[in-house]
């Protein structure tokens, strides 16, 4: 049977985009939602947190989500082709139904912000429409993100109530309680919050999620993510990456200065980063194949290709360690308890380990521990697993 065919620009961009997600992953993981989005909603922080707060914000929230989304949708055309071929066909139906399953477990036990059952659900959706010519796919796409960005920029634009950014230590007790105590409690407080806040989230941007995967098996078709087209290409598109991102800086910056207490300029801030985001990641998915058709290929880009191959194995470690270590029953319990700078430490150590482990798993092994398994069902056949030495 043909083996999907391995683009290494692919995985090193699949690789940058894992570990950016981390990056606003862990800060829903960390904080209750009031805190999330707004630092100083309980009082003050410390400049480093403040900073943090922004380099999230600007260079990471709705970027690498983008890419990973995009990704997925090249992927399934990658292991299903474009439809023409039965046995195919059947490989990347069990490949989504199996993900199916690993999503509903990894979101009613491990974390409740899980995006695996979106993708299993959205790319049973985009397997239908795999055919399509690229210009289709494209404009499929992009009319989906336009319409979810536009009637979310909506929702964005209704006027808060006085105060609504800013909560008392009474409520902020209560939201901290929700993932203290026993592992019992834990679970369950998962549980609800998958039930109710990551359903509805995940049915509101599963429209924009199967759009990106549109738009991933176009670029995958014309050839941009394997780095076919010209440099004038993936430079412009850099170059409007760098013009969108500085369009999100400047609300921000300026939210920041006057302390966070302008509705007017946090809401600036969300719409422009809502509709500029996807611009910012292609920028930066540019940027990744410019060094790479360069010919420049450092140790740390070699490694973050390794961190793409075992991607789904990851992005579970890290669910694993986020909720591991924040949460009560699970490990350390630190919910709610660590400054932003302190979270932007666990980051790090999250990143350098996985950049350090990813390689010297597949120096043994064929595949990450999780890709095997989901591998090996939806292939339905003996896969190898161990390297020969």
């Amino acid at each position: 049977m043909n083996q999907p065919e391995r683009i290494a620009q692919i995985d090193v961009i699949r690789g940058v985009a894992v570990l950016g997600i981390l990056t606003v992953n862990i800060l829903l993981t960390a904080f209750p939602f009031s805190l999330a989005g707004n630092p100083v909603a309980a009082g003050p922080v410390d400049p480093l947190s403040q900073a943090w707060w922004l380099i999230t914000t600007i260079l990471f929230e709705g970027k690498f989500v983008t890419i990973f989304s995009a990704l997925f949708g090249a992927s399934l055309l990658l292991v299903g082709g474009e439809g023409q071929d039965r046995a195919r066909n059947a490989i990347a139906r069990r490949r989504l139904a199996w993900l199916l399953v690993f999503g509903l477990i990894h979101g009613a036990i491990v974390w409740y912000g899980d995006i695996l059952l979106w993708y299993a659900i959205c790319g049973a959706v985009a397997y239908l429409v795999r055919g399509w010519r690229p210009r289709w796919l494209l404009v499929g796409g992009l009319l989906l993100c336009l319409l979810t960005m536009t009637l979310d920029t909506m929702t964005a634009l209704e006027p808060a109530e006085p105060g609504e950014r800013f909560v008392t230590a009474k409520a902020l007790a209560h939201s901290l309680a929700a993932f203290h105590g026993g592992l019992a409690h834990t679970q369950a407080m998962n549980f609800k919050f998958w039930l109710g806040i990551g359903a509805q989230m995940g049915l509101f941007y599963s429209w924009i999620t199967l759009g990106l995967m549109m738009i991933g098996m176009a670029l995958l078709k014309t050839g941009a993510l394997a780095g076919r087209l010209s440099t004038a290409f993936y430079g412009t598109s850099l170059a409007v990456g760098a013009l969108a991102l500085t369009a999100i800086a400047i609300p921000s910056l300026m939210l920041a200065a006057g302390g966070f207490r302008s509705d007017a300029l946090d809401t600036a801030a969300w719409v422009i980063n809502t509709f500029a985001a996807p611009l910012v990641a292609l920028g930066y998915l540019s940027a990744v194949v410019l060094v790479l058709k360069a010919g420049w290929v450092p140790r740390a880009m070699r490694a973050l290709g390794q961190v793409g191959r075992m991607a789904f194995s990851n992005y579970i470690a890290q669910s694993l360690i986020m909720t591991g270590l924040l949460w009560g029953g699970r490990g350390l319990g630190l919910f709610g308890q660590l400054s932003l700078a302190q979270v932007a430490l666990v980051v790090l150590a999250v990143w350098t380990a996985q950049l350090i482990w990813s390689p010297l798993w597949l120096a043994r092994f064929h595949y990450g521990p999780l890709e095997w398994v989901w591998r090996r069902l939806s292939y339905a056949q003996p896969t190898p697993f161990l390297r020969k030495l």
